[in-house]
């Protein structure tokens, strides 16, 4: 741990000598409860990172504890009943849910669903009306009774498999599988008793192409694919594309192609330009290295603002970074000017670079 035990009873009493609390100490039962909180330095040298003992140290007494703790157990990826390899953390969707605010009205759009554990979340948090896109089929359309699916993958390289504990939602309480015998994205809002979302195979990067230009969007909250645990894809394919005969079209699948990752990144502030309302918020992960600074170094438009973000550091590698931006203006003709885009490409392609040389050094040692 950062801060060994003997550490922590210093600061312990260094904090007493200082507060002077009067009445005895009761660890079953107390009328007050205190917290220490410490900001540490980060010393990107070592992970994880040392405690500077200059750092701030604030005594805090807790008023009032969430509700909504209980979320975070009752949404457990152990539980889950469709599930895949690249789910988000069930703890870090409900936290991007509540940075974009979601609540009963909200109009909740996550691009690059998979397998909705955003969309879960959303509908958990604030029983958001959600919409979800993805170019997958794959994984729009399930898997049936005798496959294997990322659930049990997941639990397998966790150790889960077989554990005596107690899943917090009795699985036999709601129906596991679809009228045609598939596990879907239907079949995890179904566990928690959720309104279905909207779910449609599509482009994210052509999304102008499939949806009329209006604003009506809440909030977009999503996981967008960086390349790191899954590769990105998008419609099309190398070289001349070939008409497909009328009598084919509704059953159709197009090929994909990669998805460069700084064009993922100009698609989806192009799509929350586009599609949120004003004062919409757009709320995505977004991994780089260390040395990265939200503040200068994020993507920009000129009708988004940054707002906030936080950092998550997976190793002395690299972090990833929740980024929440603001509409704070109606979408404008010259938005769709493709120099935005550019500016967008030739900012990230760089940072990107470092963050794949950071990875592959650290699978070479």
């Amino acid at each position: 741990a950062p801060i060994s035990m003997n550490e922590k009873d210093i600061i312990r009493n260094r904090i007493l000598q200082v507060a002077q609390f009067r009445g005895p100490v009761s660890l079953k039962n107390p009328q007050e409860r205190y917290l220490l909180i410490f900001y540490l330095s980060q010393d990107q040298k070592s992970f994880p990172r040392k405690c500077n003992w200059q750092s701030l140290v604030v005594l805090a007494r807790r008023l009032a504890i969430s509700q909504r703790r209980d979320l975070v157990t009752l949404s457990t990826l152990r539980s889950r009943v469709f599930l895949g390899p690249t789910a988000l953390d069930n703890e870090l969707a409900l936290v991007m849910a509540n940075l974009a605010a979601c609540n009963s009205k909200s109009f909740v759009l996550d691009p690059y669903c998979g397998t909705g554990s955003i969309l879960v979340a959303c509908a958990l948090l604030g029983g958001s009306i959600c919409f979800g896109t993805d170019i997958d089929y794959k994984i729009l359309r399930g898997k049936f009774a005798h496959e294997n699916d990322g659930a049990m993958h997941r639990r397998a390289l966790t150790g889960e498999r077989g554990s005596s504990s107690k899943p917090p939602v009795p699985i036999a309480a709601f129906s596991q599988l679809e009228d045609n015998k598939k596990k879907t994205i239907f079949s995890n809002f179904r566990q928690y008793n959720l309104q279905l979302p909207e779910i449609i195979r599509l482009d994210a990067s052509r999304f102008d192409h499939h949806f009329m230009p209006f604003e009506y969007f809440d909030a977009i909250v999503t996981d967008p694919p960086y390349g790191i645990r899954a590769g990105a894809r998008c419609s099309g394919k190398e070289g001349t594309n070939q008409p497909i005969p009328s009598e084919f079209r509704p059953s159709h699948i197009p090929k994909t192609r990669p998805y460069p990752v700084a064009d993922v990144l100009a698609d989806l502030l192009h799509l929350a330009a586009r599609t949120l309302v004003c004062n919409g918020i757009l709320v995505y992960l977004l991994p780089a290295t260390p040395q990265f600074i939200p503040q200068t170094d994020a993507p920009t438009h000129p009708a988004l603002t940054l707002t906030a973000s936080a950092e998550q550091a997976i190793n002395s590698r690299y972090s990833r970074f929740i980024i929440t931006m603001t509409k704070h203006r109606p979408w404008l003709p010259s938005d769709a000017d493709p120099l935005h885009r550019e500016n967008t490409r030739s900012k990230m392609l760089p940072k990107f670079t470092q963050l794949q040389d950071a990875i592959w050094k650290e699978r070479e040692d």
